[in-house]
C-alpha cells in the first residue's frame, strides 16, 4: 500500500447525548457516529478528505493540504468501537483531566 496507509486519517468521540443514531444501520457514514449506551469512538487509518475543510476549496493548495495534515492515500479503512472508554487529557502542565466518560465529553 502507500505511505498514507499507515497514518491515522480521521478520528472522532461521539458523544452520546448528541447523536441521533440509536442503532447500526450497515453503512460506516452512520455507524462511525452511533450513539449508543457508551458513545464510540471512530478511527480511519489512510485518506482523510479535504471535504472537511472550513474555508474556501478554491484555496486548497498541496502545501496547505500538508499543513493541515491531510492525508492522501488508496485507503481507508474506518474502525468502530463501542465499548465503554475514558479519555484522559495530559496537560503540558502535568495536570491530567477526564475529558470523555461513559459517551460524554465532561468539558
Amino acid at each position: 500500500m502507500d505511505q498514507g496507509a499507515s497514518r491515522v486519517g480521521e478520528f472522532s468521540l461521539t458523544d452520546r447525548r448528541f447523536s441521533r443514531i440509536d442503532r447500526f444501520m450497515a453503512d460506516t457514514l452512520f455507524d462511525e457516529n452511533f450513539g449508543g449506551k457508551h458513545g464510540n469512538c471512530h478511527v480511519a487509518l489512510g485518506a482523510s478528505y479535504t471535504d472537511t475543510y472550513n474555508g474556501d476549496p478554491a484555496e486548497m493548495t498541496p502545501a496547505l493540504k500538508k499543513k493541515l495534515g491531510f492525508n492522501d492515500s488508496a485507503l481507508h479503512w474506518d474502525l468502530v468501537n463501542t465499548e465503554d472508554k475514558i479519555v484522559t487529557a495530559h496537560l503540558t502542565s502535568g495536570r491530567k483531566i477526564v475529558i470523555y466518560e461513559g459517551g460524554v465529553f465532561r468539558y
